[in-house]
């Protein structure tokens, strides 16, 4: 079994926002499941009073004073504005995730078994998961008048083959009293998509249900939920904190040095695909799924 320091390796760095003993009360306040979200067909739940008003507030005016800036590095386009539009302000928190996750552990499954049976299966996720812990990596989101964010499902952080996140941990930091509700979609994602004043947003019959931001309010779910984030109302602004709950399979699915050797392949190909080099990411392909018969079964390439 891996320990911590070990799991937690990053391949980004970041500085951290503040201590933690600089943003969260002595005593802390009392989470409460609000909402097992199974009975409207999505893995998730919503805990309110997962961070207190006064945290909230210090969070929000220690990443202001930091400085927020457009989410998309290439800047602001009809692509990235269709798509979103809210500022974000990375940084690392090891030990504000340290102490959320004390509060939020025993609220959330400590196992996660998936099996073909599972509608949440994929042939990388066969096994037995144990939570880990939060990524360190925390995103404030600031979405001013107007922002929003398309339907869409969230990508997992992946640091190995049997280490990778599995559920979206999305922290409301304020009220949002007109519009921001995170909406919980079922459907494809271009069915469920319309355009309104040049954005994506969802189309209200597709929507389960909608999550209403409110200060302390936490809401986490399969990554996989496709889900959207409505515009936020005139004259509000929404802030929200995202991180991931991390898992480790156990037991391990890739033992051998070659089952390593092959994922890595199996990475470095992948960010040759998103790159638009599908013909020079074929011979890594090839190459992993004569290394290792693990990797080559999970990424059916046998």
């Amino acid at each position: 079994m891996a320990s911590r320091d070990q799991f937690f390796v990053r391949e980004k760095q970041l500085a951290p926002l503040a201590p933690a003993s600089r943003l969260l009360d002595p005593s802390p306040p009392s989470p409460c499941l609000s909402l097992e979200l199974a009975q409207f067909g999505v893995d998730g739940w919503v805990i309110d009073h997962l961070l207190s008003p006064a945290e909230c507030g210090r969070i929000v005016r220690a990443c202001t004073a930091t400085g927020f800036s457009f989410w998309d590095p290439e800047g602001r386009c009809d692509a990235s504005t269709y798509l979103r539009t809210c500022d974000t302000l990375e940084f690392d928190g090891e030990d504000l995730c340290d102490e959320i996750w004390r509060r939020l552990k025993p609220f959330l499954p400590e196992q996660s078994k998936l099996n073909e049976s599972d509608e949440r299966w994929q042939h990388d996720l066969n096994g037995n998961w144990e939570s880990r812990g939060l990524n360190t990596h925390l995103l404030v989101n600031r979405y001013m008048s107007g922002g929003h964010f398309a339907p869409h499902a969230d990508g997992s952080v992946q640091l190995s083959f049997d280490r990778r996140s599995l559920y979206t941990v999305l922290i409301y930091l304020n009220d949002c009293d007109d519009g921001g509700q995170t909406q919980l979609i079922k459907g494809e994602q271009s069915a469920s998509t319309v355009e309104v004043d040049s954005k994506g947003v969802a189309k209200p019959e597709t929507v389960v249900y909608a999550v209403k931001p409110q200060t302390g309010r936490c809401l986490v779910y399969w990554h996989q939920t496709l889900h959207a984030g409505a515009p936020v109302g005139e004259k509000v602004t929404k802030f929200t904190m995202r991180t991931d709950v991390m898992y480790e399979r156990n037991p391990a699915a890739c033992v051998t040095p070659e089952d390593h050797e092959a994922y890595e392949l199996i990475r470095r190909a992948a960010t040759l695909e998103a790159s638009g080099q599908a013909m020079e990411a074929l011979p890594l392909l090839q190459q992993a799924a004569k290394m290792s018969a693990v990797i080559a079964k999970a990424y059916r390439l046998s």
